[in-house]
């Protein structure tokens, strides 16, 4: 099992993932997928999801340990003219 968490802004931590499951209460619920190798998808990435991800491997015999990973979105404007 894994536990996903969302650090946002560095002072407010939502847990994403509990123990394997999506919590139906978080506001990206709707965009989560959590796959077999506990790997976490974000579905239709807006800037509002840039931050410190945590990924906590949790059960019995994990020895693993936390690991954290910051997302940072990208986001321009472009638009291209092509003239005859």
């Amino acid at each position: 099992m894994v536990t996903w968490a969302y650090n946002i802004y560095e002072s407010e931590t939502i847990i994403m993932v509990d123990n394997g499951i999506v919590e139906k209460n978080s506001a990206q619920a709707a965009r989560l997928s959590l796959h077999s190798n506990c790997s976490l998808s974000i579905k239709n990435i807006t800037a509002e999801d840039a931050g410190l991800y945590l990924c906590r491997p949790e059960g019995t015999g994990t020895t693993g340990q936390d690991t954290t990973v910051y997302l940072n979105i990208l986001t321009s404007d472009f638009s291209i003219s092509i003239k005859p």
